[in-house]
């Protein structure tokens, strides 16, 4: 049960950050760097959203992890 509640708070996280944060985020810092081509200025704009997103997941699937817990039995606990 821990499992797929953990699995239900990265896919919402991943979700909540790729339509409403990453987008912003990386087009902000990619704004305050320096670029010489415009090849850069796409690659790291692409490397920062799969970053955010990446921390996102990553974020998600810990809280459900954290709140999966609690729906467990204290004898299925590892």
């Amino acid at each position: 049960m821990r499992y797929a509640i953990a699995l239900l708070g990265a896919v919402v996280a991943a979700g909540f950050a790729s339509i409403m944060l990453s987008g912003p985020l990386a087009s902000m810092l990619v704004a305050e760097m320096r670029f010489e081509s415009p090849d850069e200025v796409a690659s790291t704009h692409a490397l920062l959203y799969m970053a955010a997103n990446l921390v996102a997941l990553v974020a998600g699937w810990l809280v459900g992890l954290a709140v999966g817990i609690r729906f467990e039995k204290p004898e299925e606990r590892i």
